[in-house]
């Protein structure tokens, strides 16, 4: 059995961010494949800036290469968070690396990666969920594709549809369709803003019909922007040692999420890519207690507040409040 911890839930989680660097350098060299300089050195991923990072995810992203390798590394990555005292985590999954390194369609990826959430729930009890995730800078055209793949295919543990990517590829209202496509299906839907680029990029997001924003927390440049998260209650995937390892703010200390919340909007608490940022769900619980002043009572509330946020049916997030211990909202 794993050590009993706070309970931990999580919004934002790339599948392949969470993939280790020793089992890249495994595979290259079971591939025949050299790895780039500049992607791994002794043993731990090197990138040194956004554009190196965004290169490191691309190439780690070309070893989830068959229907066994989705499960294997879903299934691993939930296990380790519930020995941590995870109940619940939503991988996030970008169908068109997939699609374009091997092949795999998008109903056999995302029943993969479902197979995997599965093991882990019989092995561990955790709760799991998928986020299927296009990436902008693919076009407005490859989200539809998505969007259309997913509603179709109506799995009950594909429950989310989202936007990555280059934030300074095409504009939000591109994707509109694409979003209007998933929301009308009864599929949650999120959006990546407010992290590279200001709050004008989470005004933006908020035209479309999404209930949570991933990272957002740029928000606070924009008064008004602050105001409409507020009024509609829209959730924040806050991901902290991704924040402050790509530089958008020089330490812990000044990271927004004490101020975001002081300011009335929800906030949750995420990994986004830990292998690469080398950390764990946990870790960031345990960076936001100790080094952003957050009391348990706080961490409690934005675990709550996840829960209160996941893209379930009400019966799982019912039973999800009551293993968490936490009060009703």
């Amino acid at each position: 059995m794993g050590k009993t911890r706070r309970p931990l839930a999580e919004l934002h989680v790339h599948l392949n961010g969470t993939i280790e660097a020793a089992r890249v350098v495994a595979l290259a060299s079971a591939a025949g494949r050299e790895v780039p300089n500049g992607i791994i050195t002794e043993g731990k991923f090197a990138w040194s800036d956004f554009p190196g990072f965004i290169d490191t995810m691309t190439f780690v992203s070309s070893f989830l290469r068959t229907p066994e390798d989705y499960r294997a590394q879903a299934r691993s990555y939930l296990e380790q968070v519930a020995a941590d005292g995870g109940i619940y985590v939503e991988l996030s999954v970008a169908p068109t690396p997939a699609l374009r390194n091997v092949g795999l369609d998008i109903p056999e990826l995302f029943q993969a990666v479902a197979a995997g959430i599965e093991d882990a729930r019989r092995a561990t009890g955790i709760e799991g969920r998928i986020i299927a995730l296009p990436l902008r800078h693919d076009g407005p055209e490859d989200a539809e594709r998505i969007a259309k793949a997913i509603a179709r295919l109506g799995h009950p543990l594909c429950t989310g549809f989202g936007l990555a990517g280059n934030e300074l590829a095409y504009t939000v209202e591109d994707f509109t369709r694409a979003f209007e496509i998933a929301h009308e299906a009864g599929i949650g839907c999120t959006i990546h803003a407010g992290e590279a680029c200001g709050a004008e990029s989470v005004a933006a997001a908020l035209r479309l019909p999404v209930t949570r924003i991933g990272h957002g927390v740029r928000s606070l440049e924009d008064d008004n922007v602050i105001a409409e998260l507020v009024d509609r209650r829209i959730v924040l995937e806050v991901c902290p040692s991704s924040n402050l390892l790509l530089g958008f703010y020089p330490g812990a200390q000044s990271h927004p999420l004490p101020e975001l919340r002081r300011r009335g909007i929800l906030c949750t608490i995420n990994s986004d890519d830990p292998t690469v940022f080398e950390s764990t769900l946990a870790q960031e619980y345990d960076l936001v207690r100790s080094a952003m002043g957050m009391a348990e009572d706080d961490l409690r509330e934005m675990t709550r507040i996840a829960i209160d946020a996941a893209f379930v049916d009400e019966g799982t997030r019912s039973r999800l409040i009551q293993k968490a211990g936490l009060a009703a909202g």
